[in-house]
């Protein structure tokens, strides 16, 4: 009887302005929202629709009264409520997003027309339901006449990793192949510790570490050791792509200690910057463990003290 007579209450109510009201949206169907986000996004498409199709709204709480007292008919609820038609909202909520699908009836349940698209979140709701009010009224796709922000636009792309402000950090190890007009060197290898600032299209970085000469015949008689400081800064080409190249620049101040691992005659110690260009790559650039490769070439700003190894 109760529900009865609410029915009777809201149907003499309209039957007062019959004439006015053309239009209801009822409560959204949610899953994985609150019931409040849902009755937000119902009431944003009640502010928007009539306005975009030229209509009279119903009041969303009297629509939310039919519909209950219809027992989920929106049938009924539609000729309870005397309008011409009425649209039905669908929303399922992800971690990051929500899919909002909004279907037009006529007031016997026929359907018109239904589009859906996804937003970030609550704070993108008002352009979605704009666009998804405006595709209801022309009977044309969301996205095809997506009026929303870039943000709300990007998420109807094919969602991209997040990359922005990325730390890597790990141990480096390198080959050096010393080139020096009349002389032969032994190379060298690094090892020390990286890390990597990087950003959508830029990184900086500093490495921290040792040279170690290496001894490959006998016919090689110069070589040197030492510690290695590397500040630099790069730029990647093409930022979005998983295998991501790049170009870089740095200076790199070093100690030379002349001998270090040999048997010389003559040590010493050598101070040197090496400003150098790094062409390499870094991949996979979206996953937690990477693996970084690069060719270096750099040249001596300052003169290294050679030491002959004593045979």
């Amino acid at each position: 009887m109760r529900i009865l007579a609410l029915s009777t209450a809201i149907a003499a109510a309209m039957t007062m302005n019959a004439t006015a009201a053309s239009v209801a949206v009822f409560p959204a169907n949610t899953v994985n929202l609150l019931s409040a986000q849902g009755d937000a996004i119902s009431a944003l498409m009640l502010q928007t629709y009539p306005q975009v199709a030229g209509e009279t709204p119903i009041m969303f709480n009297m629509a939310k009264a039919a519909i209950d007292s219809a027992k989920g008919n929106y049938v009924t609820a539609a000729h309870v409520l005397g309008v011409d038609e009425y649209v039905i909202i669908n929303a399922v909520g992800f971690d990051a997003r929500i899919q909002v699908e909004a279907i037009r009836f006529n007031a016997d349940g026929k359907q018109i027309f239904a589009t859906r698209m996804k937003a970030p979140g609550m704070d993108a709701m008002p352009d979605v339901i704009d666009t998804l009010a405006s595709a209801l009224f022309a009977k044309k796709p969301a996205v095809a006449e997506s009026k929303v922000t870039a943000t709300v636009v990007e998420e109807e792309a094919p969602p991209q990793p997040k990359r922005s402000n990325t730390i890597l950090k790990g141990v480096q190890f390198s080959m050096i192949y010393p080139l020096v007009v009349k002389y032969k060197c032994d190379p060298m290898v690094t090892i020390g510790y990286s890390m990597k600032f990087d950003n959508k299209k830029y990184f900086a970085g500093i490495f921290a570490g040792a040279l170690l000469s290496t001894r490959l015949d006998d016919t090689i008689n110069y070589g040197y050791s030492g510690i290695t400081i590397d500040l630099g800064a790069g730029w990647y080409p093409a930022p979005n792509a998983n295998i991501g190249p790049y170009l870089s620049f740095g200076i790199s101040p070093r100690v030379y200690l002349n001998d270090l691992f040999t048997s010389s005659n003559n040590g010493g110690i050598s101070i040197g910057i090496l400003p150098h260009v790094d062409i390499g790559f870094i991949a996979p650039r979206f996953m937690r463990t990477k693996f970084i490769a690069a060719l270096t070439i750099g040249v001596n700003a300052l003169p290294v003290h050679f030491s002959e190894i004593s045979k």
